[in-house]
């Protein structure tokens, strides 16, 4: 059953949600280290880039950085979970539609990435008094990599079907939600890829399969499009949807800001 409370008493408890997307190298993990400097943070660096990231930063965020940063970090490296290297083909079929001998598409191996951060996440969740002040994901790209390769193994598939691209959206759901749930801020990374709308226009999208990838953003209080360095040498963001991206915020932004101002709105 649901509860009733005023709006004065929700105010202090509302965590932000927020997603920040674009390309490699366009400032999304160094943010996510400046956020909140000071105060104790969790990344979870599925991107294994949060290190490099940090030994670039300035004197004397670096040492705050280290001094409030905890990091974790997949053991299992490989999608596959096996140092078993596959190679994905799509099968070929004969005029009875058999699949043509060799042409079998490769089955990943007992991956197991996937589990092992449902784990982390179902751990964490049980933590009390909770630890951290912010929690981000970076990113959640390889999160749904390792996700389609436990799907396509278990359903012992090299390729996605209609079906399973429901089961993938699900669980990607499930998992956004458990993560958008823990008692603090939460920051979500995402690569983006760029396709073509039903009207045949190119837009930019987070880098996940299936059209949970149109529909995220809804999960989130706050989501920045990160374009990287501008010519001035300074990264920006965009916080205001256009024809191309998605992009929300209930901040004190301008459509188009520096990543820096974003930053200190989050001290």
């Amino acid at each position: 059953m649901g509860s009733l409370q005023s709006a004065a008493k929700a105010l202090p408890s509302a965590y932000k949600s927020i997603m920040f997307t674009g390309g490699p190298g366009t400032g999304k993990t160094t943010a996510l280290l400046k956020l909140f400097l000071g105060k104790r943070k969790l990344v979870i660096d599925t991107d294994d880039k949060s290190v490099m990231a940090i030994q670039a930063l300035p004197e004397p965020t670096r040492t705050q950085v280290l001094d409030c940063t905890d990091i974790w970090q997949l053991s299992n490296k490989r999608l596959s979970g096996s140092k078993e290297i596959g190679i994905s083909r799509i099968p070929m079929y004969d005029q009875k539609k058999n699949i043509v001998p060799g042409t079998q598409g490769f089955v990943p191996p007992d991956p197991k990435g996937y589990k092992e951060f449902i784990d982390f996440i179902n751990e964490l969740s049980d933590i009390s008094p909770f630890p951290y002040h912010l929690v981000g994901v970076d990113t959640l790209t390889i999160v749904g990599e390792h996700l389609s390769s436990m799907i396509l193994n278990h359903h012992k598939l090299s390729a996605f079907t209609l079906q399973l691209f429901g089961v993938y959206k699900q669980n990607m759901l499930e998992l956004v939600k458990g993560i958008l749930s823990l008692p603090c801020h939460r920051v979500i990374c995402v690569h983006e890829t760029t396709r073509e709308n039903d009207n045949e226009q190119q837009v930019v999208r987070p880098s996940i399969m299936g059209s949970y990838r149109d529909e995220i953003m809804k999960e989130f209080s706050e989501a920045y499009r990160f374009n990287g360095r501008s010519p001035t040498g300074k990264y920006t963001i965009r916080t205001a949807p256009n024809a191309m991206i998605q992009a929300r915020t209930a901040m004190n932004l301008p459509a188009e800001c520096e990543v820096e101002d974003m930053v200190k709105l989050y001290a």
